[in-house]
């Protein structure tokens, strides 16, 4: 599984990775992308930013999940932290483990 939030930098640390995996043979089994804005109606200062985002999500799901299992988590107003932090997350990921993405051999 890789990591990645929605912004130029980490998708190329992104692609970069997944390549050094390749060659290794690791397989990567699913894409995660990470704190994701999503805003029906955004506030007028975040309007580019959720358009970027969604731009940058779609180039993620070319670029790294062709094949791939692709799920996003949302932007949290907190870090997450203790087990209700990472049950809050759990739930985002949860079709990686009913599809058998990550851990399908």
């Amino acid at each position: 599984m890789i990591v990645v939030n929605p912004e130029e930098l980490p998708l190329l640390e992104a692609e970069r990775a997944v390549s050094f995996l390749k060659r290794l043979g690791a397989r990567v089994g699913a894409v995660v992308v990470n704190r994701v804005l999503r805003l029906a109606t955004p506030p007028p200062e975040l309007v580019q930013k959720v358009a970027e985002q969604e731009r940058l999500v779609s180039e993620i799901r070319r670029r790294l999940g062709p094949g791939l299992p692709v799920v996003e988590v949302p932007y949290m107003a907190r870090e997450p932290r203790g087990l209700d932090g990472v049950e809050g997350i759990a739930r985002y990921l949860e079709p990686l483990v009913e599809g058998g993405g990550v851990w399908s051999s």
